[in-house]
């Protein structure tokens, strides 16, 4: 519904001003209505008794609506609670769903990284070694020392999983091919 100066109203808002309206022209109407009785005045009171019965059914309608409408803000919230309590539930369902799987998952890296530090260090100490030979032949190569080249390969990859900052071009590429094979030895 739009009023005159344009404005959208909702039906029970049309609905209170219309009321509202009515209402007051019967308080009016029973003003005038209880002077003219009180004078005496021929039909004054029937007719004051029947605004007064229209007035106290306006109110009660009026009141009506009102309960209606907290009312329909109380189901619409305990809905809306309702919905919400529904959602915290199946998320914490998920969440217990997920539990076992991710224990299971910290297991595996947990083998894995075993494994990956021990082939680490076992490349390391085939580095050091090698750095120990360049050194003991005069012409000592510290990239042969591959500590640094390690760290560099694993901050790439681990990149991928967690928020690591990105390492030298140099390192961003198969192992093998970051600390160089044969070509450190001949050269």
């Amino acid at each position: 519904m739009t009023t005159t100066s344009g404005q959208m109203t909702t039906a029970s808002e049309a609905s209170e001003g219309q009321t509202t309206t009515k209402l007051a022209d019967l308080e009016r109407r029973r003003r005038a209505l209880a002077l003219d009785a009180r004078e005496g005045k021929r039909g004054a009171a029937r007719e004051l008794e029947e605004i007064e019965s229209a007035i106290a059914a306006l109110e009660r309608d009026e009141e009506r609506q009102e309960l209606a409408d907290r009312e329909r803000v109380d189901r619409d919230a305990a809905a809306a609670a309702k919905q919400a309590e529904d959602r915290r539930r199946e998320l914490q369902r998920q969440l217990a769903e997920l539990l076992p799987r991710r224990e299971a998952a910290a297991r595996a890296v947990e083998r894995a990284a075993e494994d990956l530090v021990a082939a680490c260090n076992a490349l390391a100490l085939v580095g050091k070694n090698m750095f120990r030979i360049s050194h003991d032949l005069g012409r000592p190569r510290a990239r042969l020392n591959l500590d640094v080249q390690i760290a560099g390969y694993l901050q790439w990859r681990l990149g991928a999983v967690c928020d690591l900052p990105r390492p030298d071009r140099t390192y961003r590429r198969p192992l093998v091919e970051v600390v160089g094979g044969e070509r450190q030895v001949k050269s």
